[in-house]
């Protein structure tokens, strides 16, 4: 996935392009994109990255790579996707658990799949 974070607080999330046709000299560049089909396992993957910077928005955190990774290894430690992220508290949760994990407060161990969660003293 290709994130943008516009220096005007927009936030564009999509697939990286795919370059075909590329001139490049000193003085010009071109570069020929089409469309290309998105399939359904990225849309998905898409709705959970773009819910997961809408959590990170709506807790009021600070919205960099690492918080957006954070939020979303949250989500699928809960076998989560984008449109869970409609019940506002379940936003909040993930939020919150990727703010903790990244301030040290809370450890996450899921070595064999197995979900243990302990709080770090």
């Amino acid at each position: 996935l290709q994130v943008v974070l516009g220096l005007n607080g927009w936030i564009w999330v999509g697939m990286k392009p795919k370059q075909s046709g590329h001139i490049q000299s000193i003085n010009f560049t071109q570069t020929e994109k089409g469309f290309q089909e998105v399939d359904q396992a990225s849309r998905q993957a898409i709705a959970l990255l773009c819910a997961c910077i809408e959590a990170l928005g709506s807790s009021f955190s600070e919205v960099t790579i690492d918080s957006m990774l954070g939020v979303v290894d949250a989500a699928r430690r809960r076998g989560l996707e984008g449109k869970d992220f409609l019940i506002p508290e379940v936003a909040l949760e993930c939020a919150n658990e990727a703010r903790e994990v990244a301030a040290g407060r809370k450890v996450v161990n899921d070595d064999d799949g197995d979900e243990k969660m302990a709080e770090a003293s």
